[in-house]
């Protein structure tokens, strides 16, 4: 049980650093911009501007990691 113990440990501590090393969202930039975010506000009476962007940004996140999991099995030969 020490063995696993100290691996779960160090994959905790492994994945923090991770997670701090990430850079934040990137829709916290686009947000940041006042005078960007005044005329989102009356477009988005008509068209959902934002919520968009959130969907489109987590379909491209799928889509990416997707892809790196293909490449990463052709690479090991586990598909074709």
């Amino acid at each position: 049980m020490d063995l696993l113990s100290f691996i779960s440990e160090k994959f905790s501590d492994l994945w923090d650093q991770l997670v701090t090393v990430l850079p934040k969202c990137p829709l916290y930039y686009f947000e940041s911009v006042p005078e960007v975010r005044k005329y989102i506000g009356y477009i988005n009476w008509f068209i959902p501007v934002e919520s968009m962007i959130t969907i489109a940004t987590g379909w491209l996140a799928c889509i990416a990691v997707f892809y790196v999991y293909q490449v990463i099995l052709r690479w090991a030969k586990v598909v074709e």
